[in-house]
């Protein structure tokens, strides 16, 4: 492989450090990460351009069975998928059978999908690859409970029944399963070969990777695959995604380091070109939304992203699924890369196993400087019009959806000569600094990963490492904030009232020494709704999310709950309109009615964001 004389000196003093006694201190490095943080079992690969420098298994594919993790234990990579789906649609590109910038409905015409820009802007195959296609996989349509786990893709597009675009195709990064999926079915109709075929022919075969399958049956993967676990060791059932050329592939260490070293020698194994550099890069760049054409190129390009580790800047893609989690990194600069796989992934875990990920990059890149782009001058009136209020644009209208606006909201101020972003619901504080127009760095990081920039339809937006903000009027924010405070004390003073009323109410019922009292309805429906839907939320709170998809009691629970609280309050608000025409007491009417108009305003608010009958199954 042809190296400039940077790489070469890159290259022999990484090989410096991790041989000898280095190696040996990686090698206790991760297994404190693994001792400390109670993971079961780990497989690690370092690579340089061609040279394995360092594999090795940590710890048990299976703990109850002693089993320990060996370079040929397979894992579940899941996304890492993605990458492999990608290069099987570059091929197709190469050999002249397909452009990223056909229709997706040219080669798919028997696919339903509702795109509302559709003669301006079409859903192109490379906005699939890109995740720049405007769809949103929502929060129930991932794993497959109910057909066989090979069950053919067009079926699965079918189960779907229309495929929805939630934004304009081509405006920014909206990671999508179902993008994939209907790239996995883009190859099958081009090769006419199911698209595992296909990719086991033209990348595993080539690759040397004899036992990497895309199957989730295959019987020999399937012996040698570890155990998936969750907290406390506690074994995970092998899910099946429906999308499987999004997830599903299956491979051991050994192996993938073949598929590292292809990305590092520029599509090349073995000195066979497997796909030309041109093809390669243009893997690596993302072209497609509104922010890599003003110049943000640290996004997602064809089934490849970019990371930042030790501050420095690394190629490659991971996976996460319950039970496992993988790695796959390069940096062609410095002419090295690496690989981890890890047999536990759940959202209690997932900040541990990452941190096997960190340590390696901190290790291979300790004695390396990063290069950093150098920070501009620019008038204060131009940072002025960066600054306001932001929050997530992307989503369906689901409870994610509703999370993300929230949890997205950014203040965008002036800070000195710079800018600072504060995010007020978790706290958080930064600033970041200019080096082009509309481009900004954080200071310990070395390439551009904020944008600003205002879209087609002349909203202003920014761009803040994977999410799309756009810009948010002050006082709709804080009206959404100000409610749901106001709806979460009204809520606590109908559980307060109800338990002081009740039984005073059922003393004097008992006693008889009372007269028929006013707004029974009202101080009981308000309270009965807050209990069903507290009860419906405590109990998918409780559920294993890997449960998610499946018609259980917890999922049955919610859509029930849900239900019951628009139904309950609604009447609350009728009975209390029609309770006003009864002599009473004015502050208790008025009491009842704020309650009322609030929960109803409450409904109206859950079922804009798609809560209100949510199913969790599909």
């Amino acid at each position: 492989m042809k190296k400039t004389l940077l790489s070469l000196t890159m290259c022999l003093v990484l090989i410096t450090c991790v041989q000898g006694q280095s190696i040996e201190q990686l090698k206790a490095k991760l297994n404190n990460c693994i001792h400390e943080n109670e993971i079961p079992g780990a497989a690690v690969a370092v690579v340089s351009g061609d040279s394995v420098l360092f594999t090795s298994g940590f710890g048990y594919a299976d703990v109850d069975k002693q089993l320990p993790v060996t370079e040929n234990t397979h894992f579940w990579i899941g996304s890492i998928s993605k990458s492999f789906t990608a290069l099987g649609i570059l091929k197709l590109v190469e050999d002249g059978k397909l452009d990223l910038n056909t229709r997706v409905t040219e080669v798919l015409p028997d696919v339903c999908i509702q795109n509302p820009w559709h003669e301006t802007d079409p859903v192109r195959i490379v906005h699939l690859l890109e995740h720049t296609a405007g769809l949103c996989d929502g929060i129930s349509s991932t794993f497959n409970w109910r057909h066989d786990p090979n069950i053919p893709l067009q079926e699965v597009v079918q189960l779907y029944g229309q495929i929805d675009v939630y934004h304009r195709p081509g405006s920014f990064y909206l990671y999508s399963n179902t993008g994939y999926l209907l790239a996995g079915l883009v190859i099958e109709k081009i090769t006419r070969m199911n698209y595992e075929e296909f990719l086991k022919r033209e990348l595993l075969i080539p690759l040397e990777m004899k036992t990497t399958t895309f199957d989730p049956t295959d019987t020999y993967s399937q012996s040698v695959l570890a155990q998936g676990y969750g907290v406390g060791m506690k074994e995970i059932p092998l899910l099946y995604a429906y999308q499987r050329s999004a997830a599903h592939t299956y491979s051991s260490v050994s192996e993938m380091v073949h598929y590292l070293m292809f990305y590092l020698d520029n599509g090349s194994y073995n000195g066979v070109q497997l796909l030309s550099p041109e093809y390669l890069k243009r893997m690596e760049t993302p072209k497609t939304s509104l922010a890599s054409r003003m110049g943000l190129l640290n996004g997602y390009g064809l089934g490849n992203e970019v990371a930042f580790r030790n501050q420095h800047k690394w190629r490659g893609h991971n996976g996460a699924g319950f039970g496992f989690y993988s790695d796959l990194w390069y940096n062609h600069d410095l002419d090295i890369g690496y690989v981890v796989l890890v047999n536990q992934f759940d959202m209690q875990t997932a900040n541990n196993v990452r941190e096997l990920r960190e340590l390696i990059a901190e290790h291979l890149t300790e004695y390396i400087e990063p290069k950093f782009l150098p920070i501009q001058s620019v008038p204060q009136g131009q940072l002025k019009e960066y600054c306001g209020a932001y929050t997530i644009g992307y989503g369906a209208k689901d409870p994610l959806g509703l999370i993300n606006y929230l949890h997205g909201m950014t203040e965008v101020q002036l800070s000195g000569d710079t800018l600072s972003l504060r995010q007020p619901l978790n706290g958080s504080e930064e600033n970041i600094y200019p080096v082009s127009n509309g481009l900004f760095r954080k200071l310990n990081l070395p390439e551009p990963t904020v944008a600003f920039f205002s879209t087609p339809d002349g909203v202003r937006a920014m761009v803040h490492g994977r999410d799309y903000l756009e810009e948010l009027s002050t006082w709709k924010y804080w009206l959404t904030i100000g409610y749901i405070c106001w709806f979460m004390l009204v809520m606590l003073s109908t559980i307060v009232y109800a338990f002081i009323w009740m039984p005073f109410y059922i003393c004097k019922k008992i006693s008889k020494k009372m007269q028929p009292m006013q707004f029974v309805t009202g101080r009981v429906l308000p309270f009965i709704a807050t209990a069903v839907l507290v009860v419906g939320f405590i109990l998918i709170a409780k559920q294993e999310m890997y449960y998610l998809g499946k018609i259980t009691f917890a999922s049955i629970s919610l859509y029930v709950s849900t239900w019951l609280f628009a139904i309950l309050s609604l009447i609350s608000l009728v009975n209390t309109i029609m309770s006003l025409k009864r002599p009473g007491k004015k502050l208790l009417r008025i009491f009842h009615m704020v309650i009322a108009c609030t929960y109803t305003g409450m409904v109206l608010f859950l079922w804009y964001w798609g809560i209100i009958g949510l199913k969790l199954w599909i």
